[in-house]
């Protein structure tokens, strides 16, 4: 089962958090969330409420700045610099790589990041317990053909679009 197997309401929660000097906008999450008091009050006491972390306020990545991971033939990594993480996958001749959008996970994290209009779960989770990459669990049997495959999970299209409004929403606040 995939981590974000209940993202879409993580998402919508998440975009119900208004960022600091954020005016909610009509028809947006944080204004909805005014009337919707128990939808809106009931979502950070989840599991996945308590494990979304926007990039540039996440502890793990801030303290491990720099994290690889090696599966022939690709090498995965997530590079910090300044609270803004890059999650690159490379097969040695081309890499492809990736701003770090949300993390999920408390303790153990998997990213989500955007490439070319579509959105994708990483292939490679944190793991404290080895302070460190590995593959994300429910991944370890997958059979990786190419660069792009091996970059991450496509998420289906109804979270895509759900993550889409609510990543404008958090991301910029005074877009309409």
């Amino acid at each position: 089962m995939s981590i974000l197997s209940s993202f879409p309401a993580a998402v919508l929660w998440l975009a119900s958090v208004p960022l600091v000097g954020q005016v909610p906008q009509p028809n947006s999450a944080p204004a909805c969330s005014g009337c919707h008091h128990s939808q809106a009050a009931s979502q950070p006491g989840t599991p996945m409420g308590r494990a979304i972390v926007l990039p540039d306020s996440n502890r793990t990545l801030d303290a491990n700045p720099k994290m690889t991971f090696h599966k022939a033939p690709y090498t995965y990594t997530i590079e910090t610099h300044d609270h803004k993480s890059v999650y690159s996958v490379t097969d040695g001749t081309r890499t492809i790589s990736s701003e770090v959008y949300w993390s999920f996970g408390a303790g153990v994290q998997a990213w989500l990041f955007e490439r070319d209009g579509k959105f994708y779960e990483s292939l490679v989770s944190y793991y404290p317990a080895i302070n460190g990459l590995d593959v994300t669990v429910g991944d370890e049997g997958l059979t990786l053909h190419n660069l792009e495959e091996a970059f991450g999970r496509v998420l289906s299209e109804p979270v895509v679009r759900t993550a889409s409004d609510a990543m404008q929403r958090t991301r910029y606040p005074t877009a309409s």
